[in-house]
């Protein structure tokens, strides 16, 4: 089974308690305000790649996709996993003909499945898992 021990060990106030509460404060805002930014260009950006913007090159319903993604990224960050955010990356998918989220879909569902497979890793020697040096890659 994976180890889920980290999923829901939240600490609201652990970073307010370490760094001040002004301190803590600024970083949350200027994460948020770096999300948002970065969400806002990368749906315009792929908006205009998957043919979605109107003829005023709007995309519609730009604020409920916002919506999700902000929450996306609380409940990733709730989940001591990465930011769980839209990515520029998805603008090769949409090249090849995924719009409709399906591939999402079958991407996450792969993902959990994978989960499960994590105890395989632990067969493989962990001289075989380090990376080597440059120096034994040269010679």
């Amino acid at each position: 089974m994976p180890d889920l021990a980290l999923v829901g060990d939240v600490n609201l106030f652990g970073a307010f308690t370490r760094i001040g509460v002004i301190a803590a404060s600024l970083l949350v805002f200027t994460l948020v305000l770096a999300n948002f930014f970065d969400a806002m260009g990368t749906m315009t950006g792929l908006g205009k790649e998957g043919n979605l913007t109107d003829k005023d090159g709007n995309l519609p319903g730009i604020g409920k996709a916002l919506v999700v993604e902000g929450a996306g990224a609380i409940v990733g960050g709730g989940a001591s996993a990465s930011s769980n955010t839209v990515f520029v990356e998805s603008a090769s998918g949409i090249a090849e003909g995924a719009r409709t989220g399906l591939a999402n879909v079958v991407t996450g569902l792969m993902f959990l499945l994978a989960m499960f497979l994590t105890p395989l890793y632990e067969v493989v020697p962990i001289e075989l898992r380090r990376p080597r040096s440059w120096s034994s890659v040269r010679s």
